[in-house]
């Protein structure tokens, strides 16, 4: 048999099925939503083979060009092309094809250690697709198609690519009614979940939600937070939960001269050093953010610069005394990419550098911190021209204030296509050194009614670092 070569690339397709070999095409896909200011190291390209070069002298040649690495989780897309001008000769010959890759150089089909996927015999169109799978975080993998024909298999060129870190895992789907701009504190390696007026516990080693007795008011946006052992929610006051008896206390009455600490709508909180710093939200806590001490059950206010985030719904994390508010709503109403940096040891505050660098702006988000690093993303925001939910996530390397892009969430339907998961006011939290996040809505833009089409999301999923 002989042949030109076919060309071999791999990309990453969402929304593409590959139960149907294409005879067109797909198109590629747009631009990541993610903008590396430091590209994820990958091996040196080799040259490109000559014709008649391939394994065996008689065979097909191959070359492999990488378009994306894999930025969703434990899922690629693999796209290879024959040379129309050699489908006559080709198709007839062909009695199985696909791919196989591996962490190990050189995958080959029946080697014991490779992941394969085989397509069988090939009777119509130039491409070949599947889907890589079971990807591990932040691993180096190789790949190569093949093809066999008359008894012998014939490879392309290896293509090696590194996936991004961080690895998802599903579980229990969350079995309440609202889903929307929740709060969450974690006593006892259990997660206790408000949305709405709901409160349900989430137990990690049972994958399994409980109910508990509801909140004494509906919410929308509150802000929770565990302070020795006890676990409390701020709604415009202060309430400590008792998992005893499970029942709910209201604690001071937080009055302010200035008469803005008041409602709980897109506020958000911190702890250090036995103290709830809380702030935001809509028209409650811009002046100053709030201090509270539960053990004189006290209130002051954080006198720093830039210590009035006229933001809601923006996020807070950090750890060691050093904390990063990020993105938000404005008093405008429009998304932020304001990054606000407060050192509480050396009572220092200042301006960090936007959002991904790159003047994404965001809210709504989700995030924890595991093992004093610091994990958040997805929320509704812009890229680009583009605004709606959105799917990245990322690591922070407050070192050089950067963003450092994690693997993304997909769903597969049962017609094996991708759709990421792109979500605004979820939840998430830290257990042990797993992060958890889940909840929130889908929301994207619909030209037809120029407004928002909304859906509740309620999935689940943990996050391990790697």
């Amino acid at each position: 048999m002989t042949t030109r070569p076919f060309r071999f690339i791999i990309v990453l397709l969402a929304g593409f099925s590959c139960a149907d070999e294409p005879e067109v095409p797909p198109p590629l896909p747009s631009p990541s939503p993610i903008q590396q200011q430091t590209p994820n190291p990958e091996p040196t390209p080799g040259p490109e083979p000559s014709p008649g070069t391939g394994e065996e002298a008689t065979g097909p040649n191959f070359w492999i060009k990488p378009v994306d690495i894999p930025t969703y989780n434990n899922y690629g897309f693999l796209l290879a092309e024959i040379d129309q001008q050699e489908l006559v000769t080709t198709l007839p010959l062909i009695e199985d094809h696909g791919f196989v890759w591996s962490k190990l150089k050189k995958p080959a089909v029946g080697d014991g250690v490779s992941t394969e996927a085989h397509l069988g015999p090939k009777s119509n169109g130039h491409l070949f697709s599947a889907y890589m799978y079971e990807l591990e975080g932040n691993t180096f993998y190789n790949v190569r198609a093949f093809i066999k024909s008359s008894g012998k298999i014939y490879y392309s060129t290896e293509a090696s690519f590194q996936t991004r870190p961080g690895s998802w895992r599903k579980l229990s789907d969350f079995p309440g009614t609202t889903t929307v701009n929740g709060a969450s504190f974690v006593l006892n390696g259990v997660a206790y979940v408000l949305v709405g007026n709901e409160v349900w516990t989430y137990s990690p080693s049972l994958d399994a939600w409980d109910r508990k007795n509801d909140f004494p008011m509906q919410t929308d946006g509150p802000t929770g937070f565990a302070i020795g052992g006890v676990g409390y929610i701020y709604c415009g006051n202060v309430w400590r939960y008792n998992d005893t008896n499970d029942q709910w206390t209201a604690m001071l009455p937080l009055t302010q001269p200035s008469a803005l600490h008041k409602g709980c709508k897109g506020v958000f909180s911190f702890v250090w050093q036995g103290k709830a710093y809380i702030g935001g939200g809509a028209g409650n806590l811009n002046e100053k953010i709030l201090v509270y001490d539960p053990v004189p059950n006290t209130q002051d206010n954080l006198d720093f610069t830039h210590s009035s985030p006229n933001v809601n719904f923006a996020s807070a994390t950090g750890s060691d005394g050093k904390v990063y508010v990020v993105g938000g709503y404005n008093f405008t109403g429009s998304v932020s990419s304001q990054v606000l940096y407060y050192d509480l040891v050396n009572k220092l505050s200042g301006k960090k550098r936007s959002f991904n660098a790159d003047d994404t702006e965001r809210a709504e988000m989700v995030g924890f911190v595991v093992n004093g690093e610091m994990y958040l993303g997805m929320g509704f925001g812009t890229y680009g021209q583009l605004l709606g939910g959105r799917d990245d996530f990322y690591r922070y390397d407050a070192s050089q204030d950067y963003w450092v892009p994690q693997t993304s969430l997909i769903y597969i339907d049962n017609k094996r296509i991708l759709h990421p998961l792109r979500r605004a006011g979820g939840i998430g939290f830290a257990i042990g050194s797993k992060g958890y996040i889940g909840l929130g809505e889908s929301r994207e833009y619909n030209s037809k009614t120029t407004d928002f089409d909304t859906s509740p999301m309620y999935d689940f999923w943990e996050f391990t670092p790697n």
